[in-house]
């Protein structure tokens, strides 16, 4: 379950990416999907407002802080390829709210990578979600 977009088929090397990455954090058999954040909404997110295309959305303390976002605009800048420089909210998709949001803090090494991950403490509980996996 994909908010699709830059992950469709037509890029099925970035879509399992994503897929796996969801896997890893315990969402891929519930009911949440991972939707990317535009520049747009990376840009407002680092200036510490909240896009109006996400407004009314989010769970308390589910929004990513400014640092993640520019995090991700500087890696954009720099060259590194999505999915490596993107960020994700995680949208519970009973009634689309936004419980999270998670992205990769560098391309892998090695065949890992880490993974940075916040979500709101209305939707914590069951998953042990770890910090790096193994791409290998």
């Amino acid at each position: 379950r994909w908010a699709c977009g830059p992950f469709c088929a037509c890029c099925p090397a970035r879509h399992a990416v994503v897929a796996r990455l969801a896997r890893t954090l315990g969402l891929a058999e519930m009911p949440f999907s991972l939707r990317q954040l535009s520049i747009t909404e990376l840009e407002e997110l680092a200036a510490s407002r909240i896009p109006d295309s996400l407004s009314e959305r989010f769970e308390p303390g589910a929004k990513p802080p400014a640092f993640v976002a520019e995090r991700s605009l500087t890696l954009r800048r720099a060259g590194h390829p999505a999915p490596w420089s993107t960020s994700f909210l995680i949208v519970r998709d009973a009634d689309k709210r936004i419980v999270g949001a998670c992205g990769f803090k560098t391309a892998p090494t090695d065949g890992q990578v880490e993974v940075g991950y916040g979500v709101a403490t209305t939707a914590r509980g069951k998953e042990q979600q770890p910090k790096r996996f193994d791409f290998s």
